[in-house]
């Protein structure tokens, strides 16, 4: 027996009060002196033994009173079957927890799981009786929902089961678990059930982490039914994961994806083709074979035919499960590219600009916005409307104005400077490249004594891994040698870039020393050249290598350094764009895979010149585009930022959970093996629950009880006095 309000058990101390005030009443025995009266006295003697035994009848009828007064506010509660016995059945709190993942719309010999499922909600909700407390939860809603909101009152099971649909979340059991446990222990019932509704999917029994079960509570009279559903099939494959390669994005330049293609299953795959596709058209594609549980990896090419956000996909052939047989990507291909040119005088920064803005290349045709300033008007320019910055020998940058640049870099702005004379390289080193972290540079180097090079210095090795020059020459090897025909500047003279464990070495020249070199400074990046950007130095300004160098430098400077996390569904997205604080009044809109738009403010973030921007949680897998409001009618050209939302990978691995893994993942919530029972989908779930219920209140019975002696007690206090005549002892 368990009592529902144990406390109130302290009251049984209140049965002692009839024993006291019946001892306090004894008196003791007078002696007064009498003449004999024998038969008189022997009367009396037996009237006084009939006095006693109905007073302690009374006494007995008044202490039972009380106690059963007690236990029936105490709620005792009876385990096991006492149905026979004509007692009324415990109260119950009935949770039903329904697996709404994809993988609950695989169908197998039945029909569609989810569907069955939705009729075993039905059925179990039929177990619910008046005052009976029903709860449904669905998987999808176990993070961020106020359990009180899957309250359904009994009769209206029908559309709690109509309102469970195919979500697209997939979360672990264990905190839909944690919230029903919850509930049970909050619940006022004596029998507390929870019915688990799945697919069976080992990867859903997984452990999140031991933190997340270290505040687990044991929740007693609480009983576990698992409601399993088989699949039939249990093979699967899935988009595993899909990267952009290309680290310089351009229109009518290849765009390499790199994918790896998974399979779960216990077959193997084979002659699965993989296709890529670029605003919804197929644009490649390959065949794969992939082992039982391995994976493969492959490298996909396109050409992007425009400019702007393009959305992309990785997809394979349809199987059991659709949800993980694509896989998207948004490549950002530049629409304009805001450059700002500096320099002491406008001849320092002409052969630059023209190089970036005449170009004969129909493709990069407008790309580039350049604007040229002198160093004494960049105190007055705002940095953040530009995308790279490029300087050409600056004299003057007071120490606000590099504080200024180093801030623009750090936040991702891209940063290029050439050398040449009258570079003031101790401000420079002091106040903008210490700063970044950049070795200083000194001005002017010696002539280099090169004999073959008769006086002038050359390009000795190009880094052709670097993403500046990949596909930039034609690598073609002469008999003989390892090095490719590369047109090399004439250079007279250059400045010395420090070597050491910071940067990189894009391009060196026969003297040793660097000609091009990278940094990193925070989420931005910064191209230090050796020359100038005029003639002054060599002759490199009006060389055929000049303008396409320039032009992939830039672009690659102009490119995010922040790679993107994958998002799951289910997290909220996070959108960072670098824009001038007036922009903040405009109206944005985040448009969903499916076309929802939902109305996003954006938040300033102090001293960085950006703006921030915070979705709601993600619902659906695909690219969700951030663009201005306003406008409907404008395409992808006027889309800002485009993130990509996957399905959660424990979804696509479908094999089924192992006994030991059940029993583990009872264990870690403190549930014996006795409090979990699998019900059969296929029988009756009324009888199968009703030879396992238990829990029978007994507190109508017991109130019954004390009615009864109160009435009794009422009864005998009519017949018997309330006190005894004085008893006297005759001498």
């Amino acid at each position: 027996m368990t009592f529902l309000n144990p406390l109130v058990l302290f009251g049984l101390a209140a049965a002692a009060i009839p024993i006291l005030l019946h001892l306090l009443n004894l008196r003791k025995l007078k002696t007064v002196e009498f003449s004999t009266l024998r038969f008189l006295h022997e009367l009396q003697r037996t009237r006084m033994r009939k006095i006693r035994l109905r007073q302690w009848l009374l006494l007995i009828v008044r202490t039972l009173l009380i106690v059963f007064l007690v236990l029936a506010f105490s709620r005792p509660t009876l385990k096991g079957s006492l149905a026979g016995l004509g007692a009324t059945a415990a109260r119950s709190t009935i949770i039903i927890l329904v697996d709404d993942s994809p993988s609950m719309g695989i169908p197998n010999a039945e029909g569609v799981i989810l569907d069955q499922a939705r009729t075993m909600i039905q059925q179990i909700a039929g177990l619910a009786r008046q005052g009976d407390e029903l709860h449904i939860l669905p998987l999808s809603g176990s993070f961020g929902r106020d359990t009180s909101g899957g309250l359904w009152p009994a009769e209206q099971a029908s559309l709690a089961a109509r309102s469970t649909s195919l979500s697209n979340h997939s979360y672990r059991y264990a905190h839909l678990l944690r919230q029903a446990l919850d509930i049970a222990w909050r619940a006022p019932t004596a029998n507390r059930e929870i019915y688990l509704l799945t697919d069976l999917q080992a990867s859903h029994f997984a452990p999140e982490s031991e933190a997340a079960d270290t505040t687990l509570r044991t929740v007693p009279n609480v009983r576990i039914f698992l409601v399993g559903f088989d699949q039939i099939s249990r093979e699967n494959a899935a988009v595993a994961s899909c990267v952009i390669e290309s680290r310089i994005l351009a229109q009518n330049r290849p765009l390499s994806i790199r994918t790896t293609i998974r399979n779960f299953g216990d077959q193997p795959v084979r002659n699965s083709v993989v296709s890529l596709y670029l605003d919804g058209v197929r644009v490649a594609q390959q065949t794969a074979d992939v082992s039982p549980g391995g994976s493969a990896a492959l490298t996909l090419s396109a050409t992007p035919r425009r400019r702007g956000v393009i959305g992309g996909a990785v997809r394979i052939e349809d199987d059991v499960l659709e949800i993980d047989n694509s896989r998207f990507f948004a490549a950002d291909i530049p629409d304009t590219v805001n450059v700002l040119m500096a320099g002491p005088t406008p001849e320092h920064t002409r052969f630059a600009s023209l190089a970036l803005t005449l170009s004969g290349d129909s493709s990069i045709a407008g790309l580039f916005h350049v604007d040229r300033v002198t160093d004494n008007q960049l105190a007055y320019t705002d940095l953040q409307k530009y995308d790279v910055l490029v300087f050409s020998a600056p004299r003057a940058l007071s120490p606000e104005l590099a504080s200024r640049i180093v801030s623009a870099i750090r936040q991702g702005k891209g940063l290029l400077v050439f050398s040449g004379s009258g570079l003031n390289a101790v401000e420079l080193n002091t106040d903008l490249f210490g700063p970044l972290g950049i070795p200083p540079i000194a001005v002017p180097a010696p002539t280099a004594e090169d004999e073959e090079a008769a006086g002038f210095i050359r390009f000795r090795t190009i880094d052709y891994a670097h993403p500046v020059f990949a596909g930039m020459f034609e690598r073609e090897q002469p008999v003989g040698g390892n090095q490719p025909s590369i047109e090399s500047p004439r250079i007279r003279t250059a400045a010395t870039l420090a070597t050491g464990t910071t940067g990189s070495t894009l391009i060196s020249l026969t003297d040793g020393r660097p000609f091009l070199r990278e940094y990193q400074a925070g989420n931005g990046r910064v191209l230090l050249c050796a020359i100038d950007a005029g003639t002054e130095w060599s002759d490199f300004a009006v060389r055929g290598i000049f303008a396409p160098l320039l032009h992939r430098s830039v672009l690659y400077l102009a490119m995010p350094q922040v790679e993107k996390e994958d998002a799951l569904i289910g997290d909220r997205l996070t959108f960072n764009l670098l824009r001038s604080s007036g922009e903040i009044s405009r109206e944005y809109v985040l448009v969903s895979p499916g076309g929802t738009e939902e109305r996003v403010t954006p938040r300033p973030r102090p001293g960085t010149g950006s703006l921030l921007f915070t979705s709601a949680p993600t619902e659906e897998p695909g690219l969700y585009r951030l663009r201005y409001g306003g406008n409907a009618s404008t395409g992808d050209r006027s889309v800002l930022q485009a993130l990509a939302v996957h399905p959660d990978p424990l979804e696509s691995d479908l094999h089924p959970v192992s006994d030991d893994l059940l029993a583990a993942f009872w264990k870690r919530f403190g549930l014996e093996d006795q409090a979990v029972k699998k019900l059969d989908p296929g029988g009756s779930i009324v009888r199968q629950v009703e030879e396992t219920r238990h829990g029978v209140e007994l507190w109508r019975f017991v109130l019954s009880l004390a009615v009864a002696c109160a009435l009794l007690e009422m009864l005998l206090a009519r017949v018997i006095p309330t006190t005894l005549p004085e008893e006297s002892s005759h001498a």
